[in-house]
């Protein structure tokens, strides 16, 4: 596989992908209010001397929405959620620290899919996995809608199979064994007072561990996005790259 690199408004473009189904491509868009600005996270690894390899590191994980890099300090910082004007307020002023929105791209198109979702072919639709702050139901939907989709249905053993290897695949889903979806036949269904909600539980009936949840408990949750999708603007300060498939 070889990779090009331009240094300016960043391109990188990856070759060596035998068909469009093994490639995910992603572009990604320079933040300047967290230019200088060291995130209040821990650093996914230090010895990463290019915002390729960073990038990269991002598009792999299922949860990460941006990404911060200092080649300077050889530092890569994954963030699972939307920079807030928060969390630019208590960031660190340090030079040579750059900051990425990373959006995918889905193949054969132009639609940008919303920052921290990620397309499932099989599917058809794009899925994200909100867990860095867990909300109740009322809140996890609204959040949904507030990003052009709903809380995921899960209504079929194909959709169920992509979410729990997705869950496993990943470190951060994978210490959690609740999370907030659309009620359906294939999750657990909460009756509280007026409202419903439906718990895809990964703990099994029985199991003495299985945490006791309402629908006012904060959980992580997952949205979904079904053909059409809102698009997303295209701006500047581009930086692309291309991924092959796992």
């Amino acid at each position: 596989m070889h990779l090009s690199l331009q240094v300016g408004f960043v391109l990188l473009v990856v070759w060596g992908v035998l068909s469009d189904e093994s490639i995910r491509r992603f572009q990604a868009f320079r933040y300047p209010p967290m230019e200088g600005l060291k995130p209040p996270m821990e650093p996914v690894s230090g010895g990463i001397a290019g915002s390729t390899e960073c990038a990269m590191l991002c598009s792999s994980d299922a949860t990460c929405t941006s990404f911060s890099h200092s080649a300077v300090n050889k530092m890569c910082m994954l963030s699972p959620e939307i920079i807030r004007p928060y969390d630019i307020s208590i960031s660190h002023p340090i030079e040579h620290w750059y900051h990425f929105n990373v959006h995918e791209v889905i193949n054969g198109s132009q639609v940008f899919l919303r920052q921290g979702y990620r397309w499932f072919h099989d599917l058809q639709m794009a899925l994200r996995f909100h867990f860095y702050w867990p909300l109740n139901y009322n809140q996890s939907q609204a959040i949904c809608q507030e990003e052009g989709a709903e809380l995921v249905t899960i209504n079929n053993e194909e959709k169920m199979g992509a979410i729990l290897t997705a869950v496993e695949e990943n470190e951060n889903l994978r210490k959690f064994k609740t999370f907030f979806t659309h009620p359906s036949n294939f999750t657990d269904i909460i009756e509280e007072d007026d409202r419903e909600c439906g718990i895809l539980s990964l703990v099994e009936e029985g199991n003495s561990t299985k945490p006791v949840v309402t629908c006012l408990k904060p959980l992580p949750y997952i949205c979904e996005m079904s053909i059409p999708l809102p698009s997303v603007r295209s701006e500047e300060n581009l930086f692309k790259f291309h991924t092959t498939k796992t």
